[in-house]
């Protein structure tokens, strides 16, 4: 069993009824897996379009192009923002109005962003870097009231709570991980309401989009590094692993992973969106945030060789497929040289390394929600079909892009040497899918009020009831 002391507890007010503890965790917890469900329904048509045999009898590239721009941002964006939203509510006081407004936002720009396409047709889609949309006036109306609702509940956690103080122990130092989450995410929206200051109305939508998301964006995947990390440290506390070093350590990394985004918010400030040099800052401001994962790459991988495999739940696995995906994707991303598919190579490795650990640690959530979290085989079982799925697909996307495949095309001629590694992008893709809707079904099992006999036969027991479960 895990030791209690390193499941940190939600916060709790005198006397509160476990709904209403939980049932903002619960909320944004259901949105993300909803989210990252849908996001794998679209990857059908993009994995399809892409496979040899396949991509011809599809509707053609507007549908590509739809569902693409649903998949990113329902598999990075919704997924990950609602995850961390669903963490700021654990550590924050019980249910409030002012804590049900946001998830409202989010949960009804959502729902927007999916029936806009599904009730109006085709949308004109711009697949702009980091944040593609549809030109249609209900999707861009979806995706401001979604960053509304998650920018609001990263205001509220800031604000409510008390995480600034130095970490004296490790489940403090999660905190403080969790409020430098929080003020990146504020941070990039500032950015984006900036470059939507400067930035003209009267350019070409692509530029327009490219340029206005741009700054932005940059800052939400160093968003998305500290939720890694903090899952990384969580995971890895929940797998039996004792920390190596001091919170004192831990909190000055904290602090050190927060100087890009002030530098972020200081190139956006004093430069123009349209400037070459603005480009190039953010650029370079993210490659060099992402060496700051490195140390703790280097400290957890020694741990996670030498300790003893005492904790058979699953945080051990999902934290070492995640590192292992982490530096495939940071070494994909040094080979680019020009737009091939060696970006969606370097790209999927970094997002699935993020959301394989945010998997692991939702599974350890579970029980804190009154959820029956599937037994270990069943977390082994998810956990090994999509990591050996994204890994599949990266390399097949890593092999066509370094024999000379554009990204975003489907339908191209394939040569004889990218044939092959897009029949690999092809089954890696469907496995990874195969994950994530396997994911979607365990959570909804665990978070129902039953269980089939077929997940109770790979349960190792039937987790304890109440506030006290340990999710062990």
């Amino acid at each position: 069993m895990t030791d209690q002391r390193s499941l940190p507890q939600p916060a709790q007010n005198p006397a509160p009824s476990h709904a209403s503890r939980n049932g903002g965790v619960k909320g944004w917890l259901l949105l993300a897996v909803a989210a990252l469900g849908l996001a794998a329904l679209m990857a059908v048509l993009l994995v399809a379009a892409r496979t040899p045999g396949i991509a011809g009898v599809l509707a053609g590239r507007i549908a590509f192009a739809d569902a693409l721009v649903l998949h990113v941002n329902f598999s990075i964006l919704v997924w990950c923002l609602a995850l961390a939203a669903a963490l700021w509510c654990w550590f924050s006081p019980s249910r409030t109005l002012a804590g049900a407004l946001p998830l409202g936002l989010a949960g009804s720009g959502a729902l927007l962003m999916l029936l806009t396409p599904l009730l109006s047709g085709p949308g004109n889609a711009i697949t702009s870097n980091y944040v593609p949309v549809l030109q249609q006036d209900a999707y861009l109306l979806g995706l401001g009231l979604f960053a509304t609702g998650a920018v609001t509940a990263a205001l509220r956690f800031l604000w409510t709570g008390r995480y600034w103080h130095w970490p004296e122990s490790h489940q403090q130092t999660l905190r403080l991980g969790l409020a430098s989450v929080a003020l990146t995410v504020v941070v990039a929206a500032l950015i984006l309401v900036l470059a939507l200051v400067k930035l003209p109305m009267d350019l070409a939508p692509a530029s327009f989009y490219e340029q206005l998301f741009w700054g932005s964006g940059h800052v939400l995947q160093i968003a998305y590094a500290q939720l890694m990390a903090l899952a990384w440290l969580w995971l890895a506390r929940l797998g039996g692993m004792r920390p190596a070093v001091s919170p004192a350590v831990i909190a000055s990394w904290q602090a050190l992973g927060v100087l890009p985004v002030a530098m972020a918010l200081l190139v956006a400030l004093s430069g123009s969106p349209q400037d070459s040099s603005y480009f190039r800052a953010f650029t370079w401001m993210m490659m060099a945030s992402g060496y700051w994962l490195l140390p703790l790459i280097a400290v957890l991988m020694v741990q996670l060789v030498t300790t003893v495999n005492t904790e058979r739940n699953g945080a051990r696995l999902a934290l070492g497929i995640s590192m292992a995906l982490c530096v495939a994707g940071a070494v994909l991303g040094s080979l680019i040289r020009d737009d091939s598919l060696l970006v969606p190579a370097h790209y999927h490795a970094a997002t699935g390394a993020v959301t394989i650990a945010l998997m692991g640690l939702t599974f350890r959530l579970l029980p804190k929600l009154g959820g029956h979290p599937p037994g270990r085989r069943w977390q082994t079982l998810q956990l090994g079909i999509y990591g050996s799925g994204v890994a599949l697909m990266a390399a097949g996307l890593a092999w066509s892009g370094g024999h000379g495949l554009a990204r975003k095309t489907p339908g191209e001629p394939l040569n004889e040497a990218a044939l092959g590694g897009m029949a690999m992008m092809g089954l890696g893709g469907l496995a990874a899918i195969m994950g994530v809707l396997l994911f979607v079904m365990l959570m909804w099992l665990a978070l129902g009020s039953r269980q089939t006999m077929v997940v109770r036969r790979f349960s190792v027991h039937r987790p304890p009831t109440g506030d006290n479960a340990d999710g062990s």
